[in-house]
Parts: structure tokens; sequence; C-alpha cells
């Protein structure tokens, strides 16, 4: 398990992932409008927030 999760944030932090999600991005906006890319880009702000949710609360403790 911790072979894919260190393989997914290879992936992800790779300059090759950020132009992919920015053309996915393009499509998704092209074909189904501004509303449904705000939706999509929610989801994955959302997905982000979980995934690092340790991250999170360290970075939210720090300034109580």
């Amino acid at each position: 398990m911790a072979d894919i999760k260190g393989a997914a944030q290879e992936f992800t932090a790779s300059f090759g992932f950020i132009v992919y999600f920015l053309i996915v991005c393009l499509i998704l906006s092209t074909l189904a409008g501004e509303k449904v890319t705000r939706y999509f880009l929610y989801l994955v702000l959302a997905g982000m927030l979980v995934t690092n949710t340790d991250k999170f609360t360290n970075l939210l403790g720090r300034y109580k």
C-alpha cells in the first residue's frame, strides 16, 4: 500500500500531471460548462483536504 501512495505522490508532483490536469479542466469546461468545472474543482480541493488532513490540522494548530 505504501508503494502505491508513494507512486501516486510522485506522479502528482510531476510537471506532466499538472499539464494533464489543466487539459482535463479545459476539456471539461468546454464540453460541460463553467458550473460543472467549478464543482469538479471543488471536488478535487475537498479530496486534497481529506488526503492531507494531518498536514492541514498541523497548519491550523500553528496559528492557534
